[in-house]
């Protein structure tokens, strides 16, 4: 019979195993997608586009990218804050941005969290609170990108495509779904007759983490608002790269169509959204008439400035913020 350590130490490198081919199989799918893409949209067309394109509005995109980014570390800083974690403006930079640079390797956001959690922890030590705060900023973002769509989308009566108006309605009762678990626990309880006790104890802790939500209604009402304002600059960011391609196409499309890019992007199917992004823009897009190779641009420059702002964020972590958590130890 084998030791505990023994069973322990083959789980651990099961895990391992199981996540390094996770890894590579996501990031294939998202070789493929690419691949379709670049069988959608003729490489040449796209380089003649690229060749055309103005600069000035794609810098302009690129500063609204680096500015909404900002806006993020601030939120976290102020969730932060309101759970008596004082951090400096300039820290908090350097540790979002560092999270940054390591996403990229990821296969979703989890990997970007989790190396913001655990930096604060190693220098604050209070766990419990930098764990919900991470939570909590990530559940007020992704409030805001469903407020943004429906509302958008209510507001456009004389643009009611099917596909666009399901996808619209997954995404808000994704959202009602969570504020019912979140302040109705009739729900919770009905949740653990049905699921395993390894589960049952996971969905405990999210829930005990997300009680700053009911305890602080007024402070995550503020969260929520920050992240109104980075989905706006969002929207002007991709409506600015449109103008870059000389698009004439109504801002408003922008603001139902690129809370639903983002939430596309960020499932986990592909590393860092690779293929994902690009056929959305090219299948939400097409619907108010922008072509199939300007689409592709669009989110090809929206790419390049995640991985630009990623690659600044590293070089942050190397040159500043490691020495931060060595000094910790």
């Amino acid at each position: 019979m084998l030791s505990p350590y023994i069973v322990k130490r083959i789980r651990i490198k099961k895990n391992n195993l199981r996540k390094k081919v996770l890894f590579f199989l996501r990031f294939f799918v998202g070789v493929a997608l690419l691949y379709v893409v670049f069988r959608i949209v003729p490489y040449k067309k796209l380089f003649f586009l690229l060749g055309r394109a103005s600069l000035f509005h794609i810098f302009l995109s690129f500063l609204l990218s680096l500015l909404l980014n900002i806006i993020v570390a601030l939120r976290w800083r102020f969730i932060l804050q309101v759970l008596k974690i004082e951090i400096s403006f300039k820290e908090v930079l350097y540790v979002y941005f560092s999270s940054l640079f390591f996403s990229l390797f990821s296969l979703s956001l989890i990997i970007s969290d989790l190396f913001r959690g655990s930096a604060l922890v190693w220098r604050f030590r209070n766990g419990e609170k930098i764990v919900s705060s991470v939570v909590v900023d990530r559940i007020s973002g992704f409030l805001a990108l469903s407020i943004v769509a429906v509302s958008s989308f209510l507001l456009g009566r004389n643009f009611l495509d099917r596909d666009v108006f399901w996808a619209v309605i997954i995404v808000s009762g994704v959202s009602l779904a969570f504020l019912f678990f979140l302040y109705h626990p009739f729900l919770l309880r009905w949740i653990k007759k049905i699921i395993s006790k390894k589960m049952l104890s996971r969905i405990d802790n999210l829930y005990k983490e997300l009680s700053f939500l009911k305890k602080n209604p007024a402070a995550f009402l503020k969260a929520v608002t920050y992240s109104l304002g980075i989905q706006l600059l969002s929207v002007f960011s991709f409506f600015l790269l449109a103008k870059a391609f000389f698009q004439d196409v109504s801002l408003f499309y922008f603001f139902i169509f690129v809370p639903l890019i983002t939430l596309v992007a960020f499932l986990p199917i592909t590393v860092a959204g690779i293929g994902t992004r690009e056929l959305a823009c090219i299948y939400f897009f097409s619907k108010i008439g922008i072509g199939k190779e300007v689409s592709l641009a669009i989110s090809l420059f929206n790419l390049f400035f995640v991985i630009l702002l990623a690659i600044g964020g590293g070089v942050i972590y190397v040159m500043v913020y490691y020495r931060w958590l060595e000094s910790a130890e």
